[in-house]
Order: structure tokens, then C-alpha cells, then sequence
């Protein structure tokens, strides 16, 4: 948890930068998929900062990014 809490830090000092975006990509196989889910939706919706999303396919059991995409729209 020190590593994201350190990440959330960062990007809380990069929104001073004034960056059009944030990139944020989860780990081979949806490794770290709710994490980066999580941090995705953080810097959309407590910072205002658009976020790409970039989804690793390598290793990913059929229908997972399918499945994240749509749990989020949702929300």
C-alpha cells in the first residue's frame, strides 16, 4: 500500500502541472486491476483530470476488460 499511497501523492502534485491527462495502465492479465481502476477513477473524480486508460490484453482471461469496462460505466 505504500506504493499507491506514494502514486496518489505524485499525481496530487502533478495537478499543479496542469496536464490534459493522466495515464495510468494495469498490470499483464489484470494483475492490478482494481487498484489502477481505483487510482483511474481518483484522478477523474477527485482531481477533474481526464484519464487514459491503457488495458494490457497479454495473459487476460476472455472477457475481463469487457467486464471492467462495463462495471464502471455503470457506476
Amino acid at each position: 500500500m505504500q506504493g499507491l499511497e506514494n502514486l496518489v501523492s505524485r499525481i496530487a502534485r502533478m495537478v499543479g502541472l496542469d496536464p490534459l491527462a493522466i495515464s495510468v495502465t494495469w498490470g499483464a492479465g489484470g494483475s492490478t486491476k482494481e487498484r489502477t481502476l481505483d487510482l483511474a477513477g481518483l484522478t477523474q473524480l477527485e482531481y477533474g483530470i481526464d484519464t487514459i486508460l491503457h488495458l494490457t490484453c497479454t495473459n487476460m482471461v476472455q472477457g475481463l476488460v469487457d467486464e471492467a469496462l462495463r462495471v464502471r460505466i455503470e457506476d
